[in-house]
């Protein structure tokens, strides 16, 4: 249109016109759980007076990109006298963030304004997520022919984490690959798997669609010495893993942390994965441990056991623990006269612990006879050399 016959001018101010100006938070960058205040200047744009109005609050808390009824965080009625071209500041406090991001709509509102338009404002605050509160857990940065690469994120906080917006690089930061970008919870204790393509989904039949994340860019990881990133919406590092051969992994077997609690960048905090799939992704590492213990640890239970098939104490659980993150393992079991009649374990790479089902037959599956036998467990090292040595006996029982 050319005019505005018949109507007034649209250069003219309103009888009523309150216009929300400006939405901003201080501080701009808050940290996790920090104290924000957010800001907003409202103006009367109109010719009559503003005695009084009101501002509402929303926050777009599922992330739908709208803002309804039930998302209303405050109704803060404002008494305050505004002439023409006035305006006034108000604060209201948004109390402790998360991590993540935050999106907010202000609505200024007035009875008969005749200009919506200029009522509302957005703002989207980026909250930076604490150091380690999701660590990098396992690489398999060398996969076998026609398999793909992966990484395994782990949340090891208390506290559910928003991973819309982060991103993960190799030693090149410039070439970040986002993650996702809609809102993805990790949930605590939780894992999600990062991968170039589908084909995770065939070599390893057990692991979760939830757990996993396709990246068509996903970085080439190099086979030896490359650094691993996982940096947050706010372009802040949250873990990173300068990793090397050395460390472990490689031809299909990845490379595991022993504690996610300990630095991703402690050489001595990884090694490969010890089961015969060579990984564990959207699992509990292999190699996982919380505390070494002093001294190897064998235990059995039941003891006495009874493999009659009766549905009653039919087999026995042996439990051993190690004072050493990763070993090889033989674990042998030998009559009264020291005969060897069961071989469960021969040099078989193994974790901290682990637990051993045992039918009370040889090695030939004939039920051995009733009395008393020895469990022996033989704890090396990467060169064989004998770590730990401990026995147990066992009394197998049965019908007279």
């Amino acid at each position: 249109y050319l005019g505005t016959p018949g109507a007034q001018n649209s250069v003219s101010p309103l009888d009523v016109d309150l216009e929300l100006v400006r939405l901003f938070s201080i501080p701009s960058k808050p940290q996790v759980d920090g104290e924000v205040e957010l800001h907003l200047v409202v103006c009367n744009r109109g010719q009559q007076v503003i005695s009084q109005f009101h501002v509402m609050l929303f926050e777009d808390s599922n992330h739908d990109n709208e803002f309804s009824e039930n998302e209303l965080l405050n109704d803060l009625p404002v008494q305050q006298s505004l002439t023409s071209q006035d305006s006034v500041e108000l604060t209201m406090t948004l109390g402790l963030l998360s991590s993540g991001r935050h999106d907010y709509l202000a609505e200024a509102q007035v009875p008969e304004d005749k200009n919506l338009a200029n009522n509302c404002g957005t703002l989207t605050i980026l909250v930076s997520a604490p150091a380690g509160c999701v660590v990098i857990n396992e690489i398999m940065y060398d996969p076998l022919p026609g398999q793909t690469e992966w990484i395994e994120l782990y949340n090891p906080s208390s506290e559910t984490v928003d991973l819309q917006g982060w991103r993960f690089s190799d030693q090149d930061t410039s070439k970040a690959v986002t993650i996702c970008s809609v809102s993805s919870q990790l949930l605590p204790e939780g894992f999600c798997v990062l991968a170039r393509d589908s084909s995770i989904f065939f070599q390893y039949s057990n692991i979760s669609g939830s757990t996993v994340m396709l990246t068509g860019s996903f970085p080439s990881l190099n086979n030896d010495r490359d650094v691993v990133h996982l940096i947050d919406l706010t372009g802040k590092r949250i873990d990173q893993v300068p990793y090397s051969s050395s460390w472990g992994g490689g031809d299909g077997v990845s490379l595991e942390k022993i504690n996610p609690f300990i630095s991703g960048t402690d050489s001595t905090n990884w090694s490969s994965c010890v089961l015969a799939e060579g990984a564990t992704p959207g699992e509990q590492n292999s190699i996982f441990v919380e505390r070494l213990p002093d001294d190897a640890i064998l235990s059995v239970l039941p003891n006495p056991f009874s493999p009659d098939g009766d549905g009653h104490d039919d087999f026995v659980i042996i439990d051993y623990k190690l004072p050493a993150t990763t070993a090889y393992v033989n674990l042998k079991i030998f009559d009264v006269r020291g005969r060897l009649v069961r071989e469960l374990f021969n040099c078989e790479p193994s974790g901290s612990s682990r637990q051993v089902v045992w039918n009370g037959c040889d090695d030939d599956n004939q039920k051995l006879r009733m009395g008393i036998y020895i469990i022996y467990l033989e704890a090396l090292d990467g060169q064989h050399g004998i770590l730990k040595a401990v026995k147990k006996a066992l009394v197998l029982a049965g019908e007279l």
